[in-house]
């Protein structure tokens, strides 16, 4: 082979080889630049939430240990269940993207008199409006927009949504919302021996249209109740205490108010219905524990799954009430007990 051909196929392969690493002919891959932040701030310092939407509003406060509770409602935390995750989603969400520089018809996307406003106040006093305008198309976001500057945004609307039902379903602790007697279909008492009960339980539940009632342990089945007694004596007290105030926020040791683990419980229940429409049990336990001194009130807490729960004051003439009907129960019929088994001897002589 010349010398002139060996140079010729050199050439050529350093051609191919610059080819095939440099690829000119790839599709560049589009690259989209990451969804800018609506605005960035620390769960520490935002200091109060208030959320308006239309005619109705929520305020959250931070009190003087850093807990959150209801601005109206001094010691009433909402509900964890409802609450917990609330602030670190409002230190900042992430938009879809930004679509405008600067809005130039707001009336447009329904930033003019925007349905729902988020109103987030720092350590410093500074704040934060949010304000969220029409939904788009689909469905999917909303046009956003802070106030005093702007930029239109677009923002999930799920963001949006949990946010407006903050407003339109406050996230209240069960102990406080009032419930009507013809919602309740359960009221269970288990009388302790700090109340002169020996821990049995009574139920009384709606079993195939109507109430009945049964002491777990001691009747074989649920019975009839005494109607007209049950009328006068036990429906009244199905919409729970007549009075109910937070007297201590956020105990973690309950002792020092008689209400302990195995304490005298009051369980009420009724039906739940999910937002997709599916119904469920939901209700409320009471554990109650000593009288207060001028024997107006009882200490009790609940059993909400809350971290740190308020002890309560309940009226004693509500809570006196339901553990007369354990005193002194209504039976419609006679109940059917459970055979003591005998005690068997162990004596083994020696």
């Amino acid at each position: 082979m010349s010398l002139r051909t060996t140079l010729l196929l050199i050439v050529i392969g350093v051609a191919v080889g610059v080819v095939v690493w440099v690829n000119p002919f790839k599709n560049e891959e589009k690259t989209e630049g990451k969804a800018p932040w609506f605005y960035q701030v620390t769960e520490d310092d935002i200091q109060v939430i208030a959320v308006k939407h239309r005619d109705q509003q929520v305020k959250f406060v931070r009190d003087a240990e850093g807990y959150w509770q209801f601005e109206n409602l001094p010691g009433v935390s909402p509900t964890h269940r409802r609450w917990g995750g609330m602030v670190l989603m409002l230190t900042g969400p992430r938009t879809r993207r930004l679509l405008q520089d600067e809005i130039k018809t707001p009336a447009q996307y329904g930033l003019d008199d925007p349905e729902t406003v988020v109103k987030v106040v720092l350590k410093d006093t500074r704040e934060i409006d949010v304000m969220l305008g029409n939904k788009t198309t689909d469905g999917e976001h909303h046009y956003g927009q802070i106030e005093g500057f702007d930029e239109l945004f677009l923002i999930t609307s799920g963001w949006g949504n949990v946010l407006t039902k903050m407003a339109t379903e406050p996230p209240l602790p069960e102990w406080f919302i009032g419930r009507n007697s013809a919602d309740i279909a359960e009221l269970s008492i288990i009388r302790s021996t700090h109340h002169g009960g020996n821990d049995s339980w009574l139920q009384f539940k709606i079993r195939d249209g109507e109430w009945k009632m049964q002491r777990f342990s001691l009747d074989t089945k649920s019975v009839k109740v005494d109607l007209d007694r049950w009328t006068a004596e036990g429906v009244p007290l199905l919409t729970g205490p007549k009075s109910q105030t937070v007297f201590k926020s956020h105990v973690k040791d309950f002792s020092p108010y008689g209400i302990f683990e195995k304490s005298s419980g009051i369980h009420m229940r009724w039906e739940g219905i999910s937002q997709r429409g599916t119904k469920y049990d939901e209700g409320i336990v009471y554990r109650i524990g000593a009288k207060t001194e001028d024997g107006k009130g009882y200490y009790a807490r609940t059993e909400e799954g809350e971290i740190d729960q308020p002890v309560l004051l309940l009226d004693a003439e509500w809570v006196d009430a339901v553990f007369s009907l354990d005193m002194d129960p209504p039976y419609g019929e006679a109940p059917t007990r459970y055979t003591p088994t005998p005690a068997t001897s162990t004596d083994s002589g020696l």
